[in-house]
């Protein structure tokens, strides 16, 4: 009979512990599950962001079309800034821009007629030319002359640029656009026998002249053109603007040279070089330093 108790007892103790090992088995599978539920799974969020419009997005720019009526007032600027002609529709690029110095053009249309605003950049961001062009006579003017009507008349004139106090028997010819860089016009000198060519005036391209000015003084002028040399130079004293006398000397067409006495002017701060020539054979020094002495330019703003 004892015997009987102890194996009874014996059979609840294992009862027990196992139910025991039961329920711990339980609270261990549900705090796995537990654990299993809080991971929040990781999506891959592959949508792209929804752009959305805010107040502070800024308008697209409409340009506004170049026309001669904006050009005019271009013209009537009393400074006029590269950022003023960069801000039209239709702006291209020239094939003629280089590293240097950067073209630019508008066209425009003018009572059925075509006209090209031509302008040029320097590395400083400078203006060089500003230039309106007539696309049937290529006849142009600076648009800084205030002379646009000269241009749109087909009366451009040497006046638009500079003028001199030339003696009566020199003979100021047209306006002639082939001439120089940007145009010229040819000086004749009346005689009894008639009259002669003896010499011109010329606008030049500052760029490739290159006046070499130190102290408000030109000292020199770069080889700017393979049919004409210069040796003797002299800096002149002149109001208006820096000046150069050299004795140049002209390879003409004919193989032939002919010697000038010749006198550079310009700014330091333009584009433009202008030159004034009369022949040595005809005009002494000191007659065509008078003659430069009393030069007047256009201003050019």
């Amino acid at each position: 009979m004892k015997k009987l108790y102890v194996f009874l007892a014996f059979l609840l103790f294992c009862t027990g512990c196992a139910a025991q090992t039961e329920k711990i088995k339980e609270q261990e599978e549900t705090e796995i599950a537990d654990n299993v539920l809080s991971v929040e799974p990781e999506i891959a969020d592959n949508t792209l962001p929804v752009e959305t419009e805010t107040e502070n997005e800024q308008e697209e720019i409409i340009k506004e079309e170049l026309t001669m009526d904006k050009i005019k007032l271009l013209a009537e600027k009393e400074e006029l800034y590269l950022q003023d002609l960069l801000v039209w529709e239709g702006l291209q690029e020239s094939s003629l821009s280089g590293i240097s110095e950067k073209h630019y053009y508008y066209t425009i249309l003018e009572e059925n007629k075509e006209y090209r605003l031509d302008f040029s950049t320097r590395q400083d961001g400078q203006l060089g030319f500003v230039r309106l062009v007539d696309m049937q006579t290529m006849l142009s003017i600076d648009i800084r002359t205030g002379n646009i009507e000269h241009l749109l008349c087909n009366e451009v004139l040497m006046e638009d640029y500079l003028t001199f106090a030339f003696p009566e028997e020199i003979l100021v010819e047209d306006y002639d656009l082939y001439a120089g860089h940007f145009g010229g016009c040819g000086l004749t000198l009346a005689g009894e026998n008639g009259t002669v060519p003896c010499g011109g005036i010329y606008i030049l391209n500052g760029d490739r002249v290159s006046p070499s000015i130190v102290s408000g003084e030109m000292l020199a002028v770069a080889h700017y053109d393979n049919n004409i040399y210069h040796s003797e130079k002299e800096k002149l004293s002149i109001e208006q603007c820096p000046a150069l006398l050299t004795v140049m000397s002209v390879e003409e067409e004919n193989g032939e040279s002919t010697q000038y006495y010749s006198v550079y002017f310009a700014q330091e701060s333009d584009f433009y070089c202008y030159n004034l020539r009369l022949r040595a054979d005809l005009f002494t020094k000191e007659e065509v330093i008078e003659i430069a002495q009393t030069v007047q330019f256009a201003d050019i703003h």
